[in-house]
């Protein structure tokens, strides 16, 4: 089980080593004529990009909510908890919530009521939800997937093929579109 990982990152490396020689190879299988290859071809990179763009925009969004909910509640390194916030969404899983919820379970540690109650609210329903609704009208704008369709590929292809399934989803939908 730990070597999983570290083939997936092997993986990776050799991804960005021989990555032309094996685009080539595959493109090359594909039993179409050159002008649908390229078609497809186009439209799976146009996919991978609005996915990379759709993450980035959501994660930087999250981190403008979070910093601003920090500000308002006084915490004196709120552009540190923005920037926490901004790396923590970056990761599927862990989100956003890997910074407010340790916050907000300190505040009620530490009898800040109130602050507490306001943080766990904006987080749930703001920040955290925001990933929800912002990333799949991201993606689906730039890919034209429709959002709910969209939404349904990123799930079923994360059950599938877990993290990797982010990315995977809306290419497999964009591939049976692009056919």
């Amino acid at each position: 089980v730990a070597s999983i990982p570290a083939a997936r990152w092997i993986l990776v490396f050799m991804f960005f080593l021989h990555g032309e020689n094996l685009y080539r190879f595959v493109y090359s299988l594909v039993p179409m004529d050159d002008t649908d290859r390229k078609a497809l071809a186009a439209k799976i990179n146009l996919t991978f990009a609005g996915v990379i763009r759709g993450q980035f925009l959501t994660s930087l969004i999250q981190s403008l909510l979070a910093g601003g909910t920090y500000f308002f509640l006084g915490f004196e390194a709120y552009s540190l908890f923005g920037l926490a916030t901004f790396m923590t969404s970056l990761i599927p899983f862990l989100g956003a919530s890997a910074v407010w919820l340790p916050t907000t379970i300190y505040l009620f540690l530490t009898e800040q009521m109130q602050k507490g109650v306001i943080l766990s609210m904006i987080g749930v329903f703001v920040i955290s939800m925001s990933d929800n609704v912002i990333k799949p009208i991201l993606v689906s704008e730039k890919t034209k997937i429709p959002v709910f369709l969209l939404f349904l590929g990123i799930l079923g292809a994360m059950q599938v093929y877990g993290l990797t399934g982010i990315f995977l989803g809306p290419v497999f939908i964009a591939v049976l579109f692009a056919l």
